[in-house]
């Protein structure tokens, strides 16, 4: 089943499941904000599932070093 978060509540799912992330939730916020993350907007929120969220995050961060100037790109 979906768990639909908004993004506040969806990091701090995230960050309860690993204390030590060294995601902050402003870069998550920037994350799901550019689309590389996806997510529903409702009004003034955006809705993001926590499952995909992190699965996300953890295929950004197993790409190949060097790519991070990619992960920069999409952000902007």
């Amino acid at each position: 089943m979906t768990k639909l978060r908004t993004i506040n509540k969806a990091y701090d799912e995230i960050k309860a499941r690993d204390p030590d992330t060294a995601v902050s939730r402003r870069m998550f916020r920037d994350v799901v904000r550019s689309g590389l993350i996806p997510s529903i907007a409702r009004g003034n929120r955006s809705l993001v599932d926590v499952d995909v969220a992190e699965s996300c995050l953890l295929n950004m961060a197993s790409r190949k070093p060097g790519s991070i100037e990619t992960v920069k790109q999409e952000l902007n």
